[in-house]
């Protein structure tokens, strides 16, 4: 499963990087390349891409000739299947640069032609109007096991609309994949911009720190990833220790037990006007 975004044509971020744009879609296509080669594939996410309904597929694959170059390079055969959008808009350049990307993977969209949204439902709203932006891609297997593909409600937290897939598998999925060990936060501290920098700077010229300082200083460590995570937890220890005897740590907040007239409506109140806010 591949979770992507790509920022708008227009936005700052693409103004201050000429090359964000092919760099991007290059990046994207050799993600999906790699995974296509060890199995199927599932792309989902914000493409900032208004598509209309331009074709996904290569429209004159069908038209046999006789020297049929897509046979040639080994493309299998591609389905001609009309999508809908309710979204009318092609905005150049990235619509057609996501199409180029879902046809040379030989991927599909699902949005517009899958049961749940057959209309292809708009699924960003703002101010200046409605867009498809939001998609699901799949590769052909992946979409033979696709039952609903829906586009939920707009909801008064954010201009996008939720999407929600639905798959319907005989076949158990397995993965190998072990969780990280996750360790305790440090303590933490409070931070004086006028006494504490002198404090801190003194502490780091103790003796103890030194020590620290020095074994660091002397170990030798190799290019990999393991002694990178070694010489992150060296130097947080030595930060630690001078922070220990310079800084003085927080107070963790404690809860105040909730009266009885808070229920449930209250905390569920509570938390919507907190992401308001």
């Amino acid at each position: 499963v591949i979770c992507f975004y790509i920022s708008p044509s227009t936005s700052s971020l693409v103004k201050r990087n000429p090359d964000y744009t092919s760099k991007t879609f290059t990046t994207l296509n050799a993600i999906s390349h790699k995974l296509k080669q060890k199995g199927e594939v599932i792309l989902c996410g914000d493409a900032n891409s208004r598509t209309a309904s331009l074709p996904d597929f290569i429209s004159c694959y069908n038209s046999r000739s006789t020297f049929d170059v897509y046979d040639d390079i080994g493309f299998e055969v591609d389905t001609s299947e009309h999508r809908n959008n309710c979204d009318k808009t092609v905005v150049a350049p990235y619509s057609q640069l996501f199409l180029d990307f879902v046809t040379n993977n030989q991927l599909k969209i699902l949005n517009g032609r899958t049961l749940g949204d057959s209309m292809g439902k708009t699924t960003c709203h703002k101010w200046n109007g409605s867009s498809t932006v939001d998609y699901f891609v799949t590769s052909s297997w992946v979409r033979d096991l696709v039952s609903t593909l829906r586009v939920q409600p707009l909801n008064s937290y954010f201009d996008h609309c939720p999407l929600l897939l639905n798959i319907t598998t005989t076949k158990p999925f397995h993965t190998n994949l072990e969780l990280p060990q996750f360790s305790t936060l440090p303590t933490r501290f409070k931070w004086d911009s006028k006494n504490s920098p002198k404090h801190f700077s003194d502490a780091l010229d103790s003796p103890e720190v030194l020590s620290k300082i020095n074994a660091i200083l002397e170990t030798t460590y190799d290019h990999d990833l393991e002694s990178n995570k070694r010489i992150a937890s060296d130097l947080t220890s030595c930060f630690h220790a001078a922070a220990k005897v310079s800084l003085k740590s927080s107070k963790k907040p404690v809860k105040l037990p909730h009266k009885k007239w808070f229920d449930r409506d209250c905390l569920r109140s509570k938390r919507n006007l907190n992401r308001l806010a």
